[in-house]
């Protein structure tokens, strides 16, 4: 039988190594986690960059879509009867305007700007008579 002296330097010694066991075990976890953290990192930077072409590729798509739809729409629109009216009616209110600016502009005499070379020079001869 062992004595009480030898059990307490066993029992410090397999205390020592549970230690050192506990100290690689808490290593491995922080090592284990560090990677995890790294790869949910990694992970989320791709999820926010595919959501980012994806937007992006919804928005573009959605814009030609509706141009193409409005288009439609608005080459049907002219085409009926309803729209030839409004489009003639709009293109004669536009030519009256026209019209009335241009015989407006035609009435007026055009403005005139007195600047130094505009006017004649003074004669010499009336200077000096002075």
């Amino acid at each position: 039988m062992a004595s009480v002296l030898e059990m307490k330097e066993l029992l410090a010694a397999q205390q020592e190594h549970a230690a050192k066991l506990t100290e690689k075990a808490l290593q491995a976890i922080e090592a284990t986690t560090s990677v995890g953290n790294l790869f949910l990192t990694i992970l989320g930077i791709e999820l926010a960059a595919l959501a980012a072409i994806g937007v992006t590729a919804i928005y573009v798509g959605a814009r030609r879509q509706a141009v193409k739809v409005a288009e439609t729409r608005i080459k049907a629109y002219i085409a009926s009867a309803e729209g030839t009216l409004v489009v003639r009616a709009a293109i004669s209110d536009e030519i009256t305007l026209q019209l009335e600016r241009r015989s407006f502009d035609d009435v007026l005499p055009p403005a005139h700007e007195e600047t130094e070379t505009a006017k004649f020079p003074k004669d010499p001869k009336e200077e000096a008579g002075k």
